[in-house]
């Protein structure tokens, strides 16, 4: 696309500014400028997508929670660049005449691409965790049966937080859930993550002894 032709509206400009300026108080490792500089580096490296399309005149709900195949397409061109692409997105998702819809759009976008994309990834290891638990197997029995079908511990990681996180779990299940978050920091070798969660539910064994 003719760079001529890339052009924020410049109420998007200003907030994409406070934006960055308000991200900075909450991620003291960054400056606003590092963190504006680098909206306008993803701004400019996807440039053909992002301004693929003219800008809507005002923000607009369903297309901040609507993904298009031109939108998946991009996301799913280069796995390596997932994180970047996904805020490209986000970003664009949430631009209009009127300005960068910043805060809610953006967890909404975020929101509706992990409800519709990631968890139903992420559902089969949680359902296979609680089948297994009514078994009355050990949690080192689990956690070896969840490796031989899904094999990335990292990934099993990954959905016990989504797990936890979104469901009210009875004692027995709550406790197999931390036994097996133990497991994965102990046994397994996972680096110690910074995720509450997961202390939370660790902590708990802890205080059992």
């Amino acid at each position: 696309m003719d760079r001529k032709k890339r052009k924020l509206p410049k109420a998007a400009l200003e907030q994409l500014i406070s934006t960055a300026e308000d991200m900075s108080k909450e991620d003291k490792s960054r400056t606003a400028k590092e963190i504006f500089k680098e909206y306008l580096r993803l701004i400019d490296k996807y440039g053909d997508y992002f301004f693929s399309e003219p800008w809507p005149k005002k923000f607009d709900i369903h297309r901040a929670i609507t993904f298009t195949r031109e939108d998946l397409d991009f996301i799913d061109e280069n796995e390596d660049e997932f994180a970047d692409r996904i805020q490209t997105v986000i970003m664009k998702k949430n631009i209009s005449l009127k300005g960068y819809h910043s805060i809610a759009g953006t967890f909404w976008t975020r929101q509706a691409y992990y409800k519709q994309f990631i968890k139903p990834r992420l559902k089969p290891v949680s359902d296979a965790f609680e089948a297994l638990v009514k078994t009355g197997i050990s949690a080192e029995e689990i956690l070896a049966k969840l490796k031989e079908e899904f094999e990335d511990v990292e990934f099993i990681h990954i959905c016990f937080l989504d797990f936890l996180d979104d469901h009210f779990l009875d004692a027995r299940v709550d406790l197999k859930a931390s036994e097996v978050m133990e497991l994965i920091h102990t046994s397994e070798g996972f680096p110690e993550c910074e995720e509450n969660r997961c202390k939370y539910q660790r902590e708990k064994l802890k205080k059992k002894v």
